[in-house]
């Protein structure tokens, strides 16, 4: 992780949390979709120039547009997203409410995401109604999914 050729990851690693919110880099910079990118086990980094900033990727709208929803679902309990255009789009601050409104059938797991500084730039949108997956419920957000136990797991 370096800020060589002018892209700041490491400054951003830092300014984001580090280790501890971030977990470690586990690849080399590399470039995805045209932009230079790089994956911490919590986060993946990409360089925008336009704005000479880092963002998050949104990996879930990555994986959903790489038609891994089935698979997400059966093997990792993952909800499938709401239908393109669910929430009607329109100006940011309805579609906000509207998305996170969708975490409010678990308080425990709206709870975590209000809880979480910056939830918005960490976690990014809610994709999907929290679900009933057996012996969890989940959410599925642009970045994360958040799950409530109801059995004790390893």
């Amino acid at each position: 992780m370096t800020n060589n050729d002018g892209v700041r990851f490491w400054d951003a690693f830092q300014s984001m949390g580090g280790v501890d919110a971030l977990g470690y880099p586990v690849s080399r910079r590399f470039n995805h979709v045209g932009f230079a990118t790089q994956v911490m086990q919590k986060a993946v980094f990409q360089w925008r120039p336009e704005t000479r900033s880092v963002s998050l990727l949104n990996v879930f709208d990555d994986l959903t547009l790489a038609g891994r929803d089935d698979w997400l679902l059966a093997a990792r309990s993952t909800p499938a997203p709401l239908p393109t255009g669910w929430d009607g789009g329109g100006e940011r601050a309805p579609v906000v409410a509207r998305r996170t409104s969708l975490l409010d059938g678990r308080p425990t797991i709206r709870r975590r995401f209000d809880a979480t500084p910056d939830a918005l730039l960490r976690y990014g949108l809610p994709t999907s109604a929290v679900q009933d997956m057996g012996n969890h419920y989940a959410a599925r957000l642009q970045r994360v999914v958040i799950q409530e136990w109801k059995v004790d797991v390893p």
